[in-house]
């Protein structure tokens, strides 16, 4: 589903507002809260709905942070921060794993009921502090152009 969801994500984001990012995390808190029901009723219908909400996260959170990326970093930067975003998402892997750690202490229902509260805090404070970041002047209009080789880098 993440792949399926990706020309639409593209089409969503908006190099003016953070509405991609926005609706990543929306779809993240829907279906992490499908997903604790999906637990908690132990419907396998459920699961499977969670499942195609957070692939639809998933897909449209890989596209707008990739398209945020392009947007803040420089022409020398874009590489390194392209790696550092994929280090970063691909970390999120491990979320799991650090859940289960701390299962026996608050319950899985807790715990996902937690995520889905701070998918919709980030939701909420990604707009409030999207325009500090945004390109201005120059460096606005070359926004995902490449940059040209000088005379140096051709020796």
């Amino acid at each position: 589903m993440a792949a399926l969801i990706q020309p639409w994500a593209k089409r969503i984001d908006s190099p003016s507002s953070a509405r991609g990012l926005v609706v990543f995390l929306f779809l993240t808190a829907a279906g992490l809260l499908v997903m604790t029901g999906a637990q908690y009723w132990q419907s396998l219908w459920l699961g499977l709905a969670a499942a195609l909400v957070l692939g639809c996260a998933i897909g449209t959170g890989l596209v707008s942070g990739l398209l945020e990326v392009q947007r803040i970093a420089g022409p020398r930067d874009l590489a390194g921060l392209t790696g550092v975003f994929y280090t970063l998402a691909y970390a999120g892997f491990l979320t799991p794993i650090a859940l289960a750690a701390v299962t026996s202490l608050f319950g899985t229902t807790t715990l996902l009921l937690a995520l889905v509260v701070l998918a919709l805090l980030c939701a909420a404070s990604v707009p409030l502090a999207y325009r500090r970041h945004l390109p201005t002047g120059e460096r606005a209009a070359t926004v995902g152009v490449p940059e040209q080789p000088t005379d140096v880098a051709r020796r």
